[in-house]
């Protein structure tokens, strides 16, 4: 049997038909693949992206501490009397706390003790702690991550706490935030919460902690007990790294090795919290001044305190004269 023949114009129009299916095909592959978008944070929080400008510093092998039991402390009249003092010679609004990490001794003084203080950059040391905990849980990653965690606490960079926050809310920032708070309340501080970004100066909320729950997060962290030993080792090695020393390092002796976060807000908050390693004892200083009129005096405050309270842990030695008596 033998096939009609098929013109040529005949054939254009089936190539044609042909090509138009093999087209509309494709388009129905590619335009979900070029459309699409990974949610992205804020832009807000975004123009400065941070970057791996150096590997993580290197996480030691956790220490043993020979600690005393932690559910038994003992309030220590006489660094009660000193903490007294400082804010009788310091008219304003304190939250102090001080913890002997070596023998289990504490003081705490308030000047309102029935509310929580103004947390100002203090809440991203739980920042810090809920990023870590994912890191744990596999939820971000950590090669991705850490330059900002780092940034965030060595150099107190906003950017980098806001873009922490929404990668914790897996892009919102209402969700971030909540999770901020709940990490907090994991740890027992349950005054500790935040409510805003930073430099979100629409908001008419704030962030808050107090000296007792920040220094609560250092004993963890002391013992290597935040999240887990590594990633403790990994947030001491930050904290030490910190830029902002004209606090609590200011009152202290040249080597003196310090971990700790500043907190800012101009007439708001002047506060820092940290770990102070020292022969006599280590210990955990909390400080947070709420509503001073000269943020550079509550500074100077806290310089003159850290000073006090290290010469209570180091008292200086007397001289060996000799003398037989």
């Amino acid at each position: 049997m033998k096939l009609p023949e098929i013109n040529r114009q005949t054939l254009r129009r089936w190539l044609a038909v042909l090509l138009a299916f093999l087209l509309a095909l494709a388009l129905l592959v590619l335009i979900p693949l070029l459309t699409h978008r990974e949610p992205r944070p804020d832009r807000r929080y975004t123009e400065h992206p941070p970057q791996a400008t150096q590997m993580p510093l290197s996480s030691p092998a956790p220490v043993p501490h020979d600690m005393p039991d932690p559910t038994l402390p003992e309030q220590d009249p006489e660094l009660e009397a000193l903490l007294a003092a400082f804010i009788e010679q310091h008219p304003g609004t304190w939250d102090i706390y001080v913890y002997n990490l070596t023998y289990g001794e504490f003081a705490g003084m308030s000047t309102q003790e029935d509310s929580p203080m103004v947390a100002a950059s203090l809440i991203k040391l739980f920042i810090m702690g809920a990023v870590f905990q994912q890191f744990k849980e596999y939820k971000l990653p950590y090669n991705e991550t850490w330059p900002s965690i780092r940034k965030m606490i060595a150099t107190s960079d906003n950017y980098c706490a806001n873009w922490l926050t929404i990668r914790l809310g897996e892009g919102l920032e209402s969700a971030g935030i909540e999770e901020v708070t709940e990490y907090a309340h994991s740890l027992g501080c349950g005054n500790t919460s935040m409510n805003r970004t930073m430099l979100d100066t629409n908001s008419e909320l704030e962030n808050y902690t107090t000296a007792e729950e920040v220094a609560l997060l250092f004993k963890l962290l002391y013992r290597y007990e935040l999240v887990s030993p590594e990633y403790s080792a990994d947030m001491l090695s930050y904290l030490k790294a910190q830029t902002i020393n004209d606090r609590i390092p200011a009152g202290l002796p040249a080597g003196t090795v310090c971990a700790h976060k500043t907190g800012d807000l101009p007439h708001i908050c002047c506060a820092d919290a940290g770990l102070i390693f020292s022969p006599g004892a280590d210990y955990i200083l909390s400080v947070i001044n709420n509503g001073s009129e000269d943020d550079k005096a509550a500074a100077e405050a806290i310089v003159e305190l850290s000073a006090q309270v290290y010469q209570f842990f180091n008292p200086p030695t007397q001289p060996d004269d000799g003398s037989v008596g």
